[in-house]
């Protein structure tokens, strides 16, 4: 795989540019206490099987929220779905309830990219609101700010940025708030790596016009531009469809050989074809 064209290359932050999952915990618990107690055990429960994998929710999958089924999209299209309790709906059902391509909102239809996802959708299974998960998810990346928040840097990668950022463009996207994303970019040790960076991106749904809006300001093509990230609704199907290369971060084992140009399952694997660039 060729990627000597690429001029402007656009990272994630949160799962790409560090590994640390310790937050997910605290996310959860801080949903925990929105809930009503008679389900607060049960739902730590469930968030702890989905985290292991032995639960409906699971990543690549989609909830949901309104009619509390978890699907599976082939190209937007509803190809199967299952009820919490995991059993399959029949077919018929799924022609009638989602006759059209869905359009993931994070509202209704929440895209289970990463981690992030499934304490919030197992939070509106059991009736929180997304202002309350929100509101959760804010107060995590609080605790992340705080010196007690330790995060360990990826050996070797602010080198890596460094050395490519004088032969192509850098940015990071993410959809995290900007103070805390800061914050977090300093504990990684890329203070002042970054010379554009976007925060609030709200991917997937402005994927597409993040992307439009980098390639004005960099007057590039989506084939000139390389997008690297964990999830892979947010940062790789979407430029991969205009033309764009894209590198997979794949924790959880389900990017297919079609998923990505380049699949790792660390980032520290990519480093030597980034070293290529430009």
């Amino acid at each position: 795989m060729s990627f000597k064209n690429i001029k402007v290359v656009v990272f994630d932050l949160d799962g790409t540019l560090y590994r640390d999952t310790k937050h997910f915990d605290y996310y959860a618990n801080k949903i925990k206490e929105k809930l009503n107690k008679d389900v607060q055990e049960k739902y730590i429960y469930e968030y702890n099987q989905a985290v292991s994998g032995n639960h409906v929710i699971k990543i690549g999958s989609v909830y949901d929220a309104e009619l509390d089924l978890v699907l599976y999209l082939d190209d937007s299209t509803v190809v199967s779905a299952y009820n919490w309790s995991n059993t399959e709906i029949d077919s018929s059902f799924i022609e009638e309830h989602y006759p059209n391509p869905i359009i993931i909102d994070m509202d209704r239809f929440m895209s289970i990219g990463d981690l992030w996802w499934v304490p919030s959708s197992i939070g509106k299974h059991y009736g929180l609101t997304g202002e309350d998960t929100y509101d959760a998810f804010l107060r995590t990346r609080d605790y992340m700010m705080t010196d007690s928040y330790d995060i360990d840097p990826i050996e070797g990668l602010a080198d890596v940025i460094k050395s490519i950022k004088k032969k192509v463009d850098i940015v990071l996207m993410t959809n995290s708030p900007e103070p805390d994303s800061l914050v977090i970019i300093e504990k990684l040790g890329l203070k002042g790596i970054f010379p554009t960076r976007i925060f609030n991106a709200k991917k997937p749904v402005k994927t597409l016009a993040r992307f439009d809006s980098i390639c004005s300001q960099f007057n590039v093509k989506p084939t000139d531009i390389l997008s690297i990230g964990d999830n892979l609704l947010n940062e790789i199907t979407p430029i991969r469809k205009l033309g764009g290369k894209t590198i997979f971060i794949d924790f959880h084992g389900i990017a297919n050989k079609d998923s990505a140009d380049i699949v790792v399952t660390n980032l520290e694997d990519s480093f030597d074809m980034l070293k290529t660039l430009g």
